[in-house]
């Protein structure tokens, strides 16, 4: 199961109406079934594919942002472009720059709903070349140093719930349950959470993730989500039904 399959399963199980990606790229996870009613994606530089962008004029409850994530978000939170609505998933696949990532995660939380969950992407790069802040020059995966906001939150912010997924290819997923005020929690802090990152390394760090880390089918992982799920079938609880959902 691969991430764009990952998500779109996420979507069945939490039934979001309101989503929010950031670095849509083709749009492949943006507009995957079930789309939500009022979807948000956020990408300077969108390159949808034929199939998928055929999608967009389909979709008519869709924003496309054409701009940077700190852009895009300071013209959400002014303008009041959301109106009464808040974000119940979000999915971080942007600027692969762990300071961006963090800043990202904070106002994706600012826009959501109790409960909601934010899902960030490539937090398990293979190598230190892949996880070099910039793309390297050779042919390969590049990852960026997306990781180290892992070990900032678990530092800084322990209060904010979090499991940590291994087996979702490429990379793996980092998912946050929203509550309190995460946004505060990580902007009046940055420049320490900025600084500790700088000092990780990624040996260590790498070692202490996969210690840490749950399987995508596992009960850990439908506990997590049990807060943010609604009305389930009859007869069946919250860990059941994600486990199947996730398994079939």
């Amino acid at each position: 199961m691969d991430h764009v399959e990952f998500l779109a399963k996420m979507k069945r199980i939490l039934r979001p109406n309101t989503y929010i990606e950031i670095g849509i790229a083709s749009g492949t996870t943006l507009f995957s079934d079930p789309i939500p009613n009022f979807v948000i994606g956020i990408d300077p530089n969108p390159a949808f594919e034929s199939k998928v962008g055929s999608r967009l004029n389909a979709v008519h409850n869709s924003m496309i942002m054409r701009s940077t994530s700190d852009n895009a978000f300071a013209q959400l939170s002014s303008q009041r472009l959301l109106g009464d609505r808040k974000c119940d998933m979000a999915f971080v696949d942007g600027l692969h720059h762990c300071e961006v990532v963090l800043r990202d995660i904070a106002n994706c939380a600012r826009l959501s709903r109790e409960h909601a969950l934010i899902f960030v992407h490539d937090i398990f790069p293979g190598n230190e070349i892949e996880a070099s802040r910039q793309p390297p020059n050779q042919p390969g995966s590049w990852m960026g140093d997306v990781y180290k906001v892992v070990p900032a939150i678990w530092q800084f912010l322990d209060w904010i719930p979090t499991v940590l997924v291994v087996d979702v290819p490429p990379s793996g997923m980092f998912i946050l349950r929203t509550g309190g005020d995460i946004y505060n929690g990580i902007m009046k802090q940055i420049q320490n959470l900025e600084a500790a990152m700088a000092s990780y390394d990624f040996a260590s760090v790498m070692q202490e993730m996969r210690a840490k880390a749950i399987s995508h089918s596992s009960r850990p992982l439908a506990a997590f989500i049990e807060e943010s799920i609604g009305e389930l079938p009859e007869g069946e609880t919250a860990a059941q039904f994600l486990i199947c959902s996730m398994m079939s």
